[in-house]
């Protein structure tokens, strides 16, 4: 297999799934963006990676800090995050090979210790971790993609999470 770099695969899955278009201005016109496939796919892969704004603009050409972070502030919401995750969670499923996995009846639970910096508002001292951060509670279905993360306090009881998970639902490509 020829050797794809991240922000690559991001761009492709971008143009083939049309994720991208779940992201806007909050008024629903057209974004004022120069190029808005581009600084959402960008966006997206910086905010997943968590680089800042400007060390992304630092290593990738033609685009700056301030570009990266008006398309961020202006044009993705939490829920338009989340349209987009369900889109991709979705085509995920329709994929033959996903099935290798799993029927997609099925998900599982977990959290994950995240360090952060000490005034973070859910930073809190893990007593399993021993260590300051918070839990990023991650659902992952049998089909093997991760459904969705939350990211939690460390003291928080983390059923009330799975609770959650069940009453989300919003993959119809899971049972």
């Amino acid at each position: 297999m020829p050797e794809r770099s991240l922000l690559g695969i991001v761009a492709r899955t971008a143009y083939w799934i049309e994720w991208w278009h779940r992201f806007g201005p909050a008024s629903g016109n057209d974004p004022k963006l120069k190029d808005p496939f581009g600084r959402y796919v960008i966006t997206t892969f910086v905010k997943g990676t968590n680089m800042t704004f400007a060390e992304a603009a630092r290593h990738i050409a033609g685009v700056t800090g301030h570009e990266l972070s008006i398309a961020a502030r202006r044009h993705a919401t939490t829920a338009k995050l989340n349209e987009a995750i369900t889109g991709v969670v979705n085509a995920h499923a329709q994929l033959d090979m996903s099935r290798a996995w799993g029927s997609g009846t099925t998900a599982a639970a977990d959290g994950t210790h995240m360090d952060t910096y000490l005034d973070n508002l859910l930073a809190e001292t893990s007593v399993r971790y021993g260590a300051v951060g918070g839990i990023a509670y991650h659902h992952v279905s049998d089909l093997y993609i991760a459904l969705f993360t939350h990211f939690v306090p460390c003291g928080v009881w983390e059923a009330v999470y799975i609770i959650e998970g069940l009453l989300k639902k919003q993959h119809p490509g899971h049972r």
